[in-house]
């Protein structure tokens, strides 16, 4: 059932960690042999395995997967947001020699409107005020989706500045 050398602590834990991400496999039965079968590997008797995997169930407990999921975005096809970003920035002089990317980070509603806009990554005070002006201004993004019901999402962007 399991093949493999022994792993090294790191491994173990990483293996471990990992395998709570696993969670929304179909069968719960693969995770188990999954988290069995790295146990083991890793010298653990399978008691530890399956006491493991039982904290694992009830703190995932109620926890729905759904990999129906679809990304919020921009309006129109997939050049459209560097359009429109392209379009809207305005070099101010004195960030005339600055180059490089500004990350902004908002919520994209369950309405597709834009809320809680921040710079996550900052390059120059005046340039992180035009990429936020920039975000603030954008039209309503088309929302995530979880099955057939919209979500509110946080979406990172960065923002290229070159000088021309």
């Amino acid at each position: 059932m399991c093949s493999g050398s022994r792993l090294t602590g790191t491994h173990f834990l990483w293996k471990i960690i990992n395998a709570k991400s696993l969670l929304c496999m179909k069968s719960r039965r693969s995770i188990f042999s999954l988290l069995i079968c790295t146990l083991t590997v890793a010298g653990a008797p399978n008691a530890l395995a399956q006491d493991t995997l039982n904290n694992m169930l009830k703190d995932t407990a109620g926890f729905r997967c759904d990999f129906n999921m679809q990304h919020a975005s921009f309006p129109g096809d997939g050049s459209s947001l560097s359009l429109y970003l392209r379009k809207h920035i305005v070099y101010p002089q004195e960030a005339e020699d600055v180059m490089g990317k500004v990350y902004v980070s908002f919520f994209v509603g369950e309405d597709g409107t834009i809320s809680d806009i921040k710079v996550v990554r900052s390059l120059h005070p005046a340039l992180d005020k035009i990429a936020v002006d920039i975000v603030a201004r954008m039209p309503a993004w088309t929302p995530a989706r979880v099955g057939n019901t919209s979500v509110k999402t946080r979406y990172t962007l960065p923002v290229k500045f070159t000088p021309e």
